[in-house]
């Protein structure tokens, strides 16, 4: 009898299974269906399961391995500066707005990119503000709960900036009548949205409704003599102009007319009940009827 022994090895193999995306993107547009195959390279008979981080299994397949799966994000994102008006100067505080057709309440997550920075917002806040600097603004969003869905960048929205505009001061006239009043009226070229503070004699606090009378946006009727500027303030925080010139000089009330006395006695009319004689630099006004001491 021979007593042998026969020595049986076991070959273990840890075995990987290989995924393929066809056709061999790795982006998926909003509403493109893509497959995905999953194989055990020489052995047969596994049930395949499709997972996605953070998610677990998503589907199974018993024998063929393919996974079609689809992508449900809108991919059409715009940028638009939640403003009323359209042109803007060095400084001034703009907000950008990032929308997302189709976005409904996702909870996203907002990137952009700016003439100076790429920026990622860390909240769901699809506002930025940002101070006005010429260049391309464009937005793109992910879904906070799923990294891995993300809109495409939006297109470029090309921001012209200009430099800080200065007020325009203008008046029908740089002479007050005795007793009467001139309109002045700031403007700011080619540009709205404004609202005008009036300033006068060195004063650095602005005019108010007991100093003058304002009428329409940008103008006001004075009656008291001095010199005055202007300037225009827009937006939030307000982002103001650079004070107007004084092109107009002083504004000074002038008498309404001049009396020739000859002999102390008055010739032409001033205002009614009253008489004034000018000589050598003085002045005496008095009522009608009274000796004049010229």
């Amino acid at each position: 009898i021979c007593n042998c022994h026969y020595r049986i090895m076991l070959l273990l193999y840890k075995l990987k299974a290989g995924l393929i995306l066809l056709p061999g993107t790795t982006s998926i547009q909003v509403g493109e269906t893509v497959t995905l195959t999953c194989s055990v390279e020489g052995s047969s008979g596994w049930t395949y399961y499709l997972f996605r981080q953070n998610y677990g299994a998503l589907k199974t397949s018993e024998s063929s391995g393919s996974f079609r799966i689809s992508k449900g994000v809108s991919n059409r994102v715009t940028v638009n500066v939640d403003t009323r008006w359209s042109q803007f100067f060095y400084g001034e505080t703009v907000t950008v707005r990032c929308d997302i057709q189709g976005g409904g309440d996702a909870d996203w997550v907002y990137e952009w990119r700016t003439p100076q920075r790429t920026w990622t917002s860390t909240s769901k806040d699809k506002y930025w503000t940002v101070s006005a600097f010429p260049g391309d603004y464009m937005c793109q969003a992910r879904s906070k709960s799923d990294w891995y869905s993300s809109t495409n960048w939006s297109e470029n929205l090309k921001m012209m900036v200009s430099a800080k505009p200065t007020a325009q001061l203008s008046t029908e006239t740089n002479e007050i009548p005795a007793g009467g009043s001139v309109t002045l009226s700031c403007s700011v070229k080619s540009s709205f949205g404004w609202i005008y503070y009036w300033y006068r004699d060195g004063s650095s606090e602005p005019l108010n409704t007991q100093d003058a009378d304002f009428q329409t946006a940008g103008s006001i009727r004075v009656s008291k003599g001095g010199v005055y500027w202007c300037r225009g303030g827009r937006g939030d925080p307000v982002y103001y102009t650079e004070y107007s010139h004084s092109l107009l000089g002083p504004l000074v009330s002038a008498i309404s007319s001049v009396v020739l006395c000859v002999d102390g006695e008055p010739r032409g009319n001033i205002k009614p009940g009253f008489d004034c004689c000018l000589s050598f630099g003085n002045s005496d006004c008095v009522p009608r009827g009274t000796p004049h001491n010229h």
